[in-house]
């Protein structure tokens, strides 16, 4: 389970997508008009944020992360998943960057098992003319972190 303050850290970070060349931002607690442009254009109801890096705050090598973006993909293009690459990072960027996908998807089961193969405490949902929302991992199981 998630302790409180890592749950802070993560509601306070910075997560940008790159959309059709213009940087988006996305924060816990707000709503985005242009994340809700894309999900009208793409007839979606929600978007998630998520990286397949690091998994469980564990700092992997550059190769690994690799790795794990190339099956990632793989995995979001054999479910014709519309996505934005972005990445997340804190507000001064001081952490690296980690490399993130805003995935256009109404199955939030499907996108939960995804965020739990790669190893996520927490990711973010987007729903369409809504708050952004951090959904984070408890036991295996997916709960509200706003």
């Amino acid at each position: 389970m998630l302790d409180n303050e890592t749950v802070e850290i993560y509601k306070a970070a910075k997560y940008i997508v790159l959309t059709d060349n213009t940087l988006c931002r996305i924060t816990v607690g707000k709503g985005c008009a242009d994340i809700d442009a894309l999900l009208l254009k793409h007839n979606a109801q929600a978007a998630y944020f998520i990286t397949p890096e690091n998994p469980f705050s564990v700092v992997l090598t550059s190769a690994e992360n690799t790795l794990r973006h190339k099956r990632f993909r793989q995995e979001l293009s054999k479910a014709k998943y519309p996505f934005y690459e972005g990445y997340g990072t804190n507000e001064d960027e001081t952490w690296p960057k980690e490399n993130s996908y805003l995935i256009m998807c109404d199955g939030e089961s499907k996108m939960h098992k995804l965020a739990g193969r790669y190893g996520q405490n927490a990711f973010l949902k987007v729903n369409l003319r809504s708050s952004v929302i951090l959904l984070a991992l408890d036991s295996m199981n997916y709960k509200s972190a706003v």
